[in-house]
């Protein structure tokens, strides 16, 4: 007996979209029903490695869905759309892996044993079986227990705490939600060499004073400027403070014992970068500080050391900070107001946007929420929608500082506005 069914053959054109979508009657699901229609397609791995799209493809339809509660009646046919094009580009993107292999699990528990121990050895085989065993059978729990052994993880360019994260608000009422573990699992699987191991011997035990938040914060807006360390990829960014001991140097001294403190000071940072920093690194560069960093602290709650997770967290910041900051930023900046109204800013340089936002009345940003997830929605670039999301988490889960991850929502946005 397979343990995942073959996907669905979805078979809409991903340049015509708006007709497949007519004449498929897809407006007449629901969201959930046309996110399991997205996800039976997404959820079967590729063959070869992933390039970036087939990577963040589940966790685009996880944004994008996540994104759907924000967005007014009017505007949310875009944003389903767009799932509908990822599935569409996903479906005829690489020869898909299919089948899982055959595999008899006495337990989801048991599959999670098997998952761990097959993706430390590189065994894609039993890794794939078992994550669609999970995905199949397991609960929510049992799945997000999984991060554990992944949150350290560099491969699949770090994104599987990402997904963890996303699960976490999502999987209760989505089966398809889980079966989207099976392809970053392989992903993760495929290079298990690939992770941060700094904290390997050093037991980083957080520091316990009133200012260590603030000194957080500025350790990491002023992490030393290393450049490029040749390529802009995750990996190689991560390795270059893991091996060089700049993260260490900058996260064990600074981390703060009461973890929403560190979670605050990481988020904030990884903001301001966007709206202080080298602008030519705000669509993926500044987008993955805050998303990767965020997933990272976020998962603690499922791992059996959440300081570690912390830590790991604000090495992302590092490694971004030292390969892409121009200078150091100011923890504390707000941005300058301009003369002219939140949403009509959006459509305005980077800078103009981010001001506008942070400064507009909380009537103004009563519908800047909504538009900006429509935009991040319905956005072809999967960095948006994740950004987009991973901003309004962050305000929510550090509501001091809403303004500042809505700011930053809007630079992105503004940023994609321009000619190219």
């Amino acid at each position: 007996m397979n343990l995942a069914p073959p996907s669905a053959q979805l078979g809409i054109d991903p340049d015509d979209v708006a007709a497949g979508y007519r004449a498929r009657g897809l407006a007449a699901l629901s969201d959930e029903q046309l996110f399991t229609l997205a996800a039976s397609v997404v959820a079967i791995p590729k063959r070869e490695p992933a390039n970036s799209f087939i990577l963040h493809a589940p966790l685009e339809l996880l944004a994008r869905r996540a994104l759907l509660h924000f967005v007014a009646p009017d505007r949310r046919a875009a944003v389903r759309e767009q799932i509908v094009r990822v599935a569409a580009q996903y479906e005829r993107a690489a020869e898909p892996l299919e089948v899982a292999t055959d595999r008899s699990f006495s337990s989801p528990d048991a599959a999670g044993a098997a998952f761990a121990d097959a993706a430390a050895a590189q065994d894609l085989e039993t890794v794939d079986a078992a994550a669609a065993c999970i995905g199949e059978h397991a609960t929510t729990d049992d799945v997000l227990e999984l991060a554990g052994t992944t949150v350290g993880s560099l491969a699949a360019a770090g994104h599987a705490n990402i997904y963890f994260l996303l699960l976490a608000r999502t999987a209760w009422s989505s089966r398809a939600a889980l079966t989207l573990l099976r392809p970053l699992a392989h992903e993760v699987a495929r290079y298990p060499e690939m992770r941060v191991e700094w904290l390997d011997d050093v037991p980083v035990l957080g520091v316990n004073h009133p200012d260590a938040e603030t000194e957080l914060a500025g350790a990491l807006a002023a992490t030393p400027r290393l450049g490029l360390p040749g390529t802009d990829f995750v990996f190689p960014t991560v390795h270059q403070v893991d091996a060089g001991g700049q993260a260490r140097a900058i996260v064990e001294p600074h981390l703060p014992a009461d973890l929403r403190a560190a979670s605050r000071a990481i988020q904030r940072v990884a903001a301001q970068s966007m709206l202080q920093d080298d602008p030519k690194f705000a669509p993926y560069g500044w987008t993955h500080c805050l998303t990767l960093s965020q997933a990272a602290v976020g998962v603690r709650h499922w791992v059996d050391d959440p300081v570690h997770a912390a830590a790991i967290a604000a090495t992302y910041v590092v490694a971004f900070r030292a390969a892409e900051g121009a200078h150091a930023v100011d923890a504390g900046y707000a941005p300058p107001r301009p003369g002219i109204a939140a949403l009509d800013a959006l459509d305005d340089e980077p800078g103009v946007a981010a001001g506008a936002v942070f400064h507009a009345s909380d009537e103004e940003l009563a519908a800047v929420v909504p538009e900006l997830a429509a935009r991040g929605g319905s956005h072809d670039d999967a960095h948006v929608a994740k950004y987009t999301l991973a901003c309004f988490d962050a305000a929510a889960s550090d509501p001091a500082a809403r303004r500042l991850y809505l700011a930053a929502a809007a630079y992105l946005r503004a940023w994609w506005a321009r000619p190219r």
